[in-house]
């Protein structure tokens, strides 16, 4: 799938067909020890909806595929986070289906979510200090697989202009 194909957005409508193939990838690529109740997430739309500048504002963000005349799916990426008044940017989870990695939709997703926070932090006032995003190593006994998808995140991280603090 080529990259100019695939469009990053928030999801504003909680009747989206969408957001239940975020669900599917956000119980695909996160988990389940990590994970936060579904609900939060979907539920973040509404509160969104709500938001006012001074306000924690909730963002659930969804790449998805470009057809050329809709947004047709399927989704192949989701980010989650929000603007905290007082602080910065904070990213709580990311996912890309394993198919579309190494394709630029992680990065993608990133870049957005920096233009949203800014756009809140820019409505109080202020500029955008940094973004955090929160992940952890896997312990020394985790399985290749999870230390594969470390040294993704550590990779997205670096193209994003990250770097990951202990």
């Amino acid at each position: 799938m080529p990259l100019e194909k695939v469009t990053c957005f928030e999801l504003l409508d909680g009747a989206d067909p969408l957001l239940s193939e975020v669900k599917k990838l956000y119980e695909k690529t996160q988990a389940p020890q990590e994970r936060i109740p579904w609900e939060w997430l979907e539920h973040s739309i509404e509160r969104r909806q709500q938001w006012r500048p001074g306000r924690w504002c909730p963002h659930l963000l969804v790449a998805a595929t470009d057809n050329g005349t809709e947004l047709g799916g399927p989704a192949t990426g989701f980010l989650y986070g929000g603007h905290i008044p007082n602080f910065g940017g904070y990213i709580c989870y990311t996912g890309v289906d394993p198919g579309a990695r190494k394709q630029g939709v992680g990065t993608r997703l990133f870049e957005q979510f920096f233009k949203i926070a800014a756009i809140d932090a820019f409505a109080e006032g202020v500029g955008l200090p940094f973004v955090v995003w929160e992940s952890h190593r896997p312990n020394v006994s985790a399985s290749s697989a999870d230390w594969d998808l470390w040294q993704a995140r550590v990779r997205l991280f670096a193209r994003v202009g990250a770097g990951w603090v202990e």
